[in-house]
């Protein structure tokens, strides 16, 4: 099944100037119109003409206006390139010198197929980008990182090289079309170099401004290199940034968890299920880690268990006994001191024979005390091995 398309609109006077400038070969191309309507070597705009309403009635050409929804006025200045056109019914498309005409393009319908074909398969191919193997998805990253870094690079240098040269009164580009408009990507690069005359290069304001420019751009660059430190700090910084967007960009792009990335916290209902599981798991099959063949390996544990509470028992009461007993005899020490203490304080006129004797009652006393504690102790050792 044959379909068409329309392609960009021309002007009518160009069209025709392009006729009447390649009337030799367009005849040689259109000898069978020729020989059915004389075309009189397409010499006068009136044969330009008759070929454009041969070309309509051949359905190869129609002829279009300003859309009139977005163009109220024809006259308009805007309507003179307008953006958006419409077909004129048959019954008014006549040719004229002027307007606007577009060429249609046969195309068969297995190729209209294939560009769809080829547009969703590209469409779900990066719709499906987080399930492509790490090889490519790192492939097409570098791609996209340096292809990138061209693009930017290349606007900064030309426009770097044409401030430089302008002070020459001179129009150097490189790529002079980089940013325009066009539907082939390739226009932008083509051509590569321009070089242009100023018209302003004997102006005498403008030779005075790229003086001026020229002696604050010299200037300003010795005064920063005057410090060898100020171009290495350019450098180190411009390393840092280099490396900090190319790593942000490279986790975005792999999909590498980060500290800011939401992904490395958020878990699912069923991980966090299995984990609580295992965790629960793990504290009882900790809790647990005597096993027994049989019922009197479990009585002689419990025995053993039961006499290991008993003897601590015992211990501890043997233990407050003997504090309770040495509490007595400090008690008792104190209480002998204490009559001592006074008649030494009612005495002090006393002679030495008095002190001697009371000293020695003293250290008889705490010899007293000291054997009552080791028979006190002896007889605790002998409870505790009977």
């Amino acid at each position: 099944m044959e379909k068409t398309y329309s392609i960009a609109y021309v002007l009518g006077k160009d069209i025709h100037f392009a006729i009447l400038s390649n009337a030799a070969e367009i005849m040689k191309m259109c000898s069978k119109i020729n020989q059915k309507s004389p075309l009189n070597g397409l010499q006068h705009l009136s044969d330009s003409v008759l070929l454009l309403g041969i070309l309509i009635q051949l359905k190869k050409m129609d002829r279009v206006i300003p859309h009139m929804m977005t163009y109220s006025d024809p006259k308009a200045a805007e309507a003179k390139r307008p953006k958006l056109v419409q077909k004129l019914p048959a019954e008014h498309m006549a040719v004229t010198p002027h307007g606007f005409y577009i060429f249609t393009m046969e195309s068969s319908g297995y190729k209209q197929f294939l560009w769809l074909g080829g547009c969703v398969f590209l469409a779900f191919f990066f719709l499906l980008f987080r399930v492509w193997p790490e090889w490519l998805r790192l492939g097409v990253w570098y791609v996209s990182w340096y292809l990138l870094v061209f693009l930017i690079g290349t606007a900064v240098v030309r426009a770097i090289v044409w401030f430089i040269i302008f002070h020459l009164g001179i129009d150097f580009w490189i790529f002079p079309n980089y940013f325009i408009d066009s539907d082939n990507i390739l226009d932008s690069f083509i051509p590569i170099l321009t070089v242009e005359k100023r018209e302003d290069i004997f102006d005498a304001r403008m030779f005075v401004l790229r003086i001026a420019s020229a002696f604050a751009v010299f200037y300003g660059v010795t005064e920063f290199l005057k410090d060898p430190e100020n171009l290495e700090s350019v450098l180190a910084g411009g390393g840092e940034i280099w490396t900090d967007v190319y790593d942000w960009g490279q986790n975005k792009f792999m999909g590498n968890p980060t500290n800011d990335t939401a992904l490395q916290v958020k878990k699912s209902a069923r991980q966090i299920y299995a984990e609580a599981f295992m965790e629960d798991e793990n504290s009882y099959t900790s809790s647990s880690q005597q096993y027994f063949a049989d019922e009197e390996d479990v009585r002689e544990a419990y025995e053993k268990d039961l006499a290991d509470k008993a003897a601590k028992a015992e211990m501890e009461q043997r233990e407050e006994e003997l504090d309770e007993a040495e509490n007595r005899e400090a008690d008792d020490v104190v209480d002998l001191d204490a009559p001592d203490a006074d008649a030494e304080e009612d005495s002090t006129n006393d002679d030495e024979g008095n002190m001697f004797q009371k000293a020695e009652a003293k250290a008889k006393k705490f010899a007293e005390n000291a054997a009552a504690k080791d028979e006190a102790g002896e007889k605790i050792e002998k409870d505790e091995e009977e």
